[in-house]
């Protein structure tokens, strides 16, 4: 795998170099080298998330043989107790599998990203991969409307994010996905409120009310190229991106973070020094009272929502 990965890395380079810079002449109007690096990417990165997922449910039932054990050696029945060990065992073994997984597929996307990232000069088509906020999941009433507040008509070929755009989705079993043309993924649920707004140091994305996912990991790269950063914000905290995946649930009286992947800055209202939740942590702050410190994710806290 590791021979691949740097044949990968100079092949592709070696082809991007020759498409983009040889022989002094400007980029191709379409780039297939490109094109087929991004395909490759988008690959990846499904393999990681699909792993991710995995990994999310070995660690809750982890957490689950290790509750039924004590709960066996508690109630005097050894039979019960094993049987649970040995689940344990197995999750165990199977969590270390995975990470290996993990690693391996992490690092043939740094690769990846590493050959893309080198180019001096992008060819259009590569914003034109993802042209525009793209629905590609959606249930239920949802409704868009712009700064002026007339409705914007959903269709197959998505639409431009305009400053003031608010997204709502006002029913109990409505639900969004969104491809940004930035390639990052934002699930909107039931009774969710979002508005997009463009800032002095980037895009602004406003979630007033209801639950949101982002999986951004593996897209700063176009955003830094773009100048496309972006943050969250809730009635209580600006939430700084810093190549994650994470989750929000916010209302008028507390915002709730939980960070799957990477990390992400809290910035509280009043409060100077950002707060850091990273992987597999978790934080709630109410708009009034005390701050508790971030705690680990169990399996009853998480609510894989977004997921079909």
């Amino acid at each position: 795998m590791r021979n691949f990965s740097i044949l990968l890395a100079a092949t592709t380079w070696l082809s991007l170099s020759a498409t983009l810079f040889g022989q002094g002449s400007a980029p191709r109007p379409k780039s297939p080298v490109v094109h087929n690096l991004l395909m490759q990417r988008e690959e990846v990165l499904s393999a990681i998330q699909d792993n991710d997922a995995h990994l999310l449910s070995l660690l809750r039932l982890v957490e689950q043989s290790k509750h039924l054990a004590a709960r066996a050696r508690q109630a005097g029945n050894g039979a019960e107790a094993a049987t649970a060990a040995q689940a344990l065992e197995n999750a165990e073994q199977g969590i270390e599998l995975v990470q290996h997984k993990l690693a391996r597929e992490r690092a043939i996307l740094w690769q990846i990203n590493s050959a893309l990232d080198q180019a001096r000069e992008w060819p259009p088509d590569l914003v034109a991969v993802h042209p525009a906020a793209t629905p590609i999941g959606m249930t239920g009433t949802v409704k868009i409307t712009n700064a002026q507040g007339h409705a914007i008509a959903l269709h197959g070929q998505g639409f431009k994010l305009q400053p003031g755009m608010t997204i709502d989705l006002p029913g109990r079993h409505s639900f969004m996905r969104l491809q940004l043309p930035s390639g990052a993924r934002v699930d909107l649920g039931p009774h969710t409120r979002l508005r997009y707004e463009a800032g002095k140091t980037g895009r602004i994305y406003d979630l007033l009310q209801g639950e949101l996912h982002l999986n951004e990991r593996a897209k700063a790269y176009l955003y830094k190229k773009f100048g496309s950063r972006f943050s969250i914000r809730t009635p209580q905290v600006a939430v700084a991106v810093r190549g994650t995946e994470f989750t929000i649930s916010t209302n008028s009286r507390r915002s709730v973070f939980t960070v799957l992947s990477g990390e992400i800055a809290l910035r509280v209202n009043g409060r100077k020094a950002p707060i850091i939740l990273r992987r597999m942590q978790w934080l709630r702050i109410p708009t009034h009272g005390a701050i508790p410190s971030p705690a680990a994710i169990s399996g009853n806290h998480m609510q894989v929502w977004w997921q079909p």
